[in-house]
């Protein structure tokens, strides 16, 4: 019995230390696996280099491998309206632009008054160009109907960014494959879920490098450009006479002042059934005007009769305390030897 203790014994130490030993290698093959990433991430990053100082941008450089993104913005003012606007949609269709916004306004007034005209209408797009494109498009656009107000070009070179995330995909693909390898050869619960812990932690993070690299790989394929059409009036009066002139004056101030007579109208007729309750108001003030004066007359008759009526008991008060008062007097004197008491010489209390 006692030699099956001392077995059982030995047998448990020797599980205890393979159990130990186990760990340990995962631990060490973890620690391998964060250590393999950060070499793949150097390696790959000192391969990559700095994007802003890989080609030169003078003339003649090559700029295939940057990731150049383009940003445009144009003002075009014009008194062809719609020609301008169908100018402006030829290019977006031959240039194949893709249309991410397209809006159209007119704060226009006038139609109301017929032979009236005013500069309201504009039309916004927000494109996206083929950055191959992008120049010629900008080309394109100065050559239409009417007048350039303002015209915007920049480039921001996101190539450093773009190789950076490069070479952090590398390095969490490689610390991915390490971690897969690692689950196949875990033995226990915790060091599997260990495992998957950090394993969900690569993977949303590669996922948003991959994003953020495909976002830039798209602003480089297709720069950004703002196209804006207003619509102008001119008034040429270099040509005219002073009669001219005068006559135009005339009909502006005449045509101005039927504006405002028209606008006075329409005011008044939105006003109408508020003047009509305001009326009927005032026409039942007007009637019931005789009957509301009885009324407070009435009143202010009920409150003199009242303030009378309080002075009479109040006099009424004092002649009884002059009353008692001379008639102690009285029976502390006789009359011929005391004075007479008044009810002045008595005062109020």
């Amino acid at each position: 019995m006692k030699r099956v203790s001392i077995l059982l014994t030995c047998i448990l130490i020797f599980c205890l230390l393979a159990g130990c030993g186990g760990s340990a290698g995962y631990d060490n093959s973890y620690a391998a696996a964060e250590e393999t990433a950060e070499e793949a991430y150097d390696s790959g990053f000192s391969d990559g280099g700095s994007g802003t100082d890989s080609a030169p941008a003078g003339e003649g450089a090559d700029l295939s491998g940057l990731k150049l993104v383009y940003t445009g913005s144009v003002s075009v003012q014009s008194t062809e309206y719609e020609a301008t606007v169908a100018d402006i949609k030829a290019l977006i269709s031959e240039f194949g632009c893709i249309v991410e916004t397209a809006n159209e306004s007119d704060y226009n007034t006038g139609w109301r008054d017929a032979g009236y005209k005013a500069s309201a209408r504009e039309y916004r797009w927000t494109l996206r160009v083929p950055s191959e494109k992008f120049s010629a498009m900008m080309d394109k656009i100065g050559a239409v109907h009417g007048h350039i107000e303002s015209k915007d070009q920049s480039a921001e070179d996101m190539t450093k960014q773009f190789r950076d995330n490069e070479s952090r995909i590398n390095a969490l693909k490689a610390q991915e494959q390490r971690l897969l390898s690692f689950m196949e050869e875990a033995k226990t619960v915790s060091e599997t879920l260990e495992i998957e812990d950090r394993l969900t932690e690569v993977r949303y993070e590669l996922e948003q490098l991959q994003t953020a690299n495909n976002d830039i790989d798209f602003m480089a394929k297709y720069s950004k450009l703002t196209v804006r059409v207003h619509e102008v009036v001119d008034y040429d009066t270099t040509g005219m006479s002073f009669a001219q002139r005068v006559n135009q004056a005339f009909s502006d101030s005449s045509h101005g002042f039927v504006r405002v007579v028209q606008g006075l109208v329409i005011a008044l007729i939105w006003l109408l059934p508020y003047l009509a309750i305001a009326a009927v108001v005032a026409l039942i003030l007007f009637l019931t005007r005789d009957r509301r004066a009885a009324k407070r007359a009435l009143r202010q008759e009920k409150r003199r009769e009242k303030k009378t009526e309080k002075f009479n008991r109040k006099m009424e008060r004092k002649q009884a305390r002059w009353d008692r008062k001379r008639r102690k007097q009285e029976i502390r004197n006789p009359p011929q030897d005391q004075p007479e008491v008044t009810p002045e010489e008595d005062g109020e209390e």
